[in-house]
């Protein structure tokens, strides 16, 4: 099992609104290597990046439930 730290920009989507409203949380991955090694039961913490509302830090402990793809 891998550890990963997906980044989310604060500034860029509502993160934080994001995480607590969805059971499920979809990733966009934008290098195909990761895609790759990504397996079912790894698991992610969810990074938020310094922002103006919010501190940065980890925000969400979770596993990966299904593989990635590419679409």
């Amino acid at each position: 099992m891998k550890t990963w730290i997906f980044q989310g920009n604060q500034k860029i989507f509502d993160i934080n609104e994001y995480v607590t409203k969805n059971e499920i949380v979809t990733w966009i991955l934008k290098i195909k290597k990761f895609q790759e090694e990504i397996s079912i039961g790894d698991r992610v913490f969810i990074w938020r990046t310094e922002g103006i509302e919010y501190p940065g830090g980890i925000i969400a402990l979770t596993e990966v439930k299904s593989k990635p793809y590419y679409s």
